[in-house]
């Protein structure tokens, strides 16, 4: 398997973990979600997840990161646009 195949998968099952676990938290609360509950909303074995993140605490700031980055694109390209 070529780096450029494995670097796409493992971003895409981080996306995966981030989405599920942003869903989760929104439904049920950060403190009533479990890395189990992450795990199988994503369809893989708890330990899987430590692959990626240690703790639940990591997947929330990697989630809000994400967020914070999209939001400041978005704005950048808001500014950039011609006034009018």
């Amino acid at each position: 398997m070529s780096d450029k195949t494995r670097g796409g998968s493992f971003e895409r099952m981080e996306q995966a973990i981030l989405a599920a676990a942003g869903d989760l938290f929104d439904h049920r609360g950060f403190n009533q979600t479990s890395l189990s509950d992450i795990a199988d909303a994503v369809g893989v074995a708890r330990s899987t997840l430590y692959h990626y993140y240690d703790n639940r605490e990591q997947i929330l700031v990697a989630g809000v990161e994400k967020l914070t980055t999209a939001r400041n694109g978005l704005n950048e390209s808001i500014r950039a646009m011609p006034a009018g």
